[in-house]
C-alpha cells in the first residue's frame, strides 16, 4: 500500500494525522490479506485463495439442474445452504472451525427466504452471526457483478494456513516517486508530499483441500 499525504496539511493540523494514516492503512493491509486468501489468483504477488483453488471443489448453482436447489438462472433456494454443507460434512472433515463466507448481498438474500406462509426461515439465526448451524462472516472483497450473481465459501477455516514474515513495515519519505492507478506519474519532493508505503510478506495455503466447497453463479437480485 502506498499513501500520499499533504505536508501542508501535516503542518497545518494539531491531531495526529499519521496516526489516523497508520490506521488506514492497517484496515487497508488486512483487507488485502482477506482478499488474497479468498480470492488471490496465484500468480505475482498474489497467493493462490480457495475461490480460485483447483483442487478445492468447485460448484456452479446455475448447473445444478435440480429445482430443489436453485434454478437455472442461479436462484438458489432454502434448502441450498443445507446441501453445500452437507457435501462439505460428507468428507468427514474437521468440523471445529467449520463457517461461511459471503458478501452482504447475498446476506441480505438469505435473511430474506420465507416460508410460503411468509415465515422468515433463517433470519433469527443468522442475527445471531449463524447459518444453517455455522457461524458465518461478511466479506465485502466477494463481489456482486452487474446481474446479481455472487458466489460463497464454506469450509473449515483452521485447515486455511496464513504465514506472516516480519509483520507490518512502514516507510515515510519526502522525495520517492510512484506511479497511481490512472498510471500518473507523481513525486513527493515536487507536490509538496510525504509518502508512506506499507509492506507485508503473507503467504497463504489451504492445507486440506478438501475442507473447503466453492459456489459461483449464485443470484441474488
Amino acid at each position: 500500500a502506498l499513501i500520499p499525504m499533504s505536508n501542508d496539511l501535516l503542518r497545518s493540523t494539531n491531531f495526529d494525522n499519521d496516526v489516523i494514516v497508520g490506521q488506514d492503512v492497517t484496515k487497508q493491509m488486512a483487507l488485502g490479506v482477506d482478499y488474497g486468501a479468498l480470492l488471490g489468483t496465484g500468480g505475482e504477488f498474489q497467493p493462490l485463495g480457495v475461490f480460485t483453488d483447483k483442487e478445492v471443489e468447485h460448484v456452479d448453482a446455475k448447473a445444478l439442474s435440480n429445482d430443489d436447489l436453485a434454478d437455472s438462472n442461479g436462484m438458489i433456494t432454502a434448502d441450498f445452504p443445507v446441501y453445500v454443507r452437507s457435501k462439505v460434512l460428507a468428507k468427514n472433515v474437521d468440523d471445529s472451525k467449520l463457517g461461511w463466507a459471503f458478501n452482504s448481498v447475498l446476506e441480505g438474500y438469505l435473511m430474506n427466504l420465507k416460508t410460503t406462509t411468509g415465515a422468515y426461515i433463517y433470519r433469527d439465526e443468522m442475527n445471531s452471526g449463524k447459518l444453517a448451524g455455522f457461524p458465518y462472516r461478511v466479506s465485502n472483497q466477494i463481489t456482486t457483478d452487474g446481474t446479481g450473481l455472487t458466489e460463497l465459501a464454506f469450509g473449515n477455516w483452521s485447515d486455511l494456513l496464513v504465514g506472516e514474515q516480519l509483520g507490518l513495515e512502514t516507510y515515510t519519505t519526502l522525495d520517492g516517486s510512484w506511479t497511481d492507478e490512472d498510471g500518473v506519474q507523481h513525486n513527493a519532493f515536487e507536490e509538496n508530499l510525504a509518502a508512506t508505503r506499507a509492506l507485508m510478506y503473507v503467504d497463504i495455503a489451504a492445507r486440506h483441500k478438501e475442507s473447503f466447497i466453492h459456489v459461483k453463479n449464485i443470484k441474488a437480485f
